[in-house]
């Protein structure tokens, strides 16, 4: 990854993943205050993605999920995701469906899709 300051006295910074051959790139990161290697380094053994998954309103994972809360699932819960997740949700909006039944009644399908941060993992 690259890790790029601005001018003036800003450095530009390769920074690898230690135990990896540096080959994989991920995003370059543009930050006003690089101006040193040793913040350089900082910044990209700190990064974060951020991840939008689709996940039920259920009791399971604690009903409506806003921002500022941390979640932590596992890919049984039907978001669609690998493995386990934890982070901190960034972002909500929720949707409504509903859909007529053949009894004559009504059922609504209510999901969250959420932003979340989460540590940067190599996939």
């Amino acid at each position: 990854m690259w890790i790029q300051g601005q001018s003036p006295g800003g450095i530009v910074a390769e920074v690898k993943r230690r135990g990896t051959a540096g080959d994989r790139l991920a995003d370059t990161i543009v930050d006003p205050l690089i101006t040193d290697p040793v913040p350089a380094r900082a910044r990209g053994t700190a990064r974060q993605a951020t991840e939008a998954h689709d996940l039920p309103i259920s009791d399971d994972l604690g009903g409506l999920i806003e921002p500022g809360q941390m979640i932590e699932a596992s890919e049984d819960t039907g978001g669609g995701f690998e493995g386990d997740l934890r982070g901190l949700v960034r972002g909500l909006s929720v949707t409504a469906n509903a859909k007529r039944a053949s009894n004559g009644g009504v059922s609504l399908a209510v999901r969250q899709s959420l932003t979340i941060e989460r540590p940067y993992q190599e996939a």
